[in-house]
């Protein structure tokens, strides 16, 4: 990887973040609800973001938007199974930990998956916009997500989760996500699960779990390490 390289996927990965940290709810369905098309609110987007960040339409930020930068359907998000089943009315509170709901306005930007990389060097984070508003759970620790069922972890895990079978083995349990959706497989027969975070299994074994079926918890076994 060449230095330009280098310098453009650390220029724009610092900016992106602190956009998503920040900011990430500065677009509204006010400025991009009149783009009825998809693509052309996808355009818009890409180049109000550029903006945002102070990096503007010019290469190398334009590949970084074009191939970084997706409008999703927000079902794909609000109808996955472990979202539309658990979802948290009333804080809980577990040691420095919280369970909470998460809200994502219409058009607020958020992660989504897996950086894409390309055969010149340049590494992209995704990340995604909905026309519509939806919510996930998740567990907070001060102001800080430590664990979520949001859309990054619900693309991120997509591909593993499909090739799931039998018995799975997996390093850290989070909010419990991975874990219930391997469980719901017919195709899984059991789910190990390594975690060493007194405060995330207690959450998840007293609230989480308790949203789903006996048939799906069964198969999931925590190991405190």
């Amino acid at each position: 990887m060449n230095e330009a390289v280098q310098y453009s996927n650390g220029e724009y990965f610092t900016k992106l973040q602190n956009f998503l940290n920040d900011f990430p709810d500065i677009f509204t369905e006010e400025i991009f609800g009149r783009y009825k098309k998809d693509e052309d609110a996808e355009t818009m987007y890409r180049a109000a973001l550029l903006g945002a960040i102070e990096l503007y339409d010019e290469e190398p930020w334009s590949e970084y938007v074009e191939k970084g930068v997706h409008i999703f359907q927000e079902k794909e998000f609000s109808e996955n199974f472990f979202v539309k089943n658990f979802k948290v009315g009333k804080d809980i509170k577990k040691g420095k930990m919280t369970l909470t709901q998460k809200n994502i306005k219409a058009f607020e930007g958020f992660a989504a998956g897996n950086d894409r990389n390309e055969m010149d060097g340049k590494i992209i984070p995704q990340t995604g916009f909905c026309r519509k508003g939806f919510s996930y759970p998740c567990i907070a620790e001060g102001r800080e997500i430590v664990a979520a069922a949001s859309p990054d972890e619900i693309l991120k895990t997509k591909k593993a989760l499909e090739k799931a079978a039998g018995e799975v083995s997996v390093d850290g349990l989070g909010i419990g996500y991975f874990a219930v959706m391997a469980a719901a497989k017919p195709e899984v027969t059991a789910v190990k699960v390594k975690e060493s975070d007194k405060n995330l299994i207690a959450l998840c074994r007293e609230y989480v779990f308790s949203a789903f079926s006996k048939d799906i918890i069964s198969k999931i076994e925590i190991v405190a390490e």
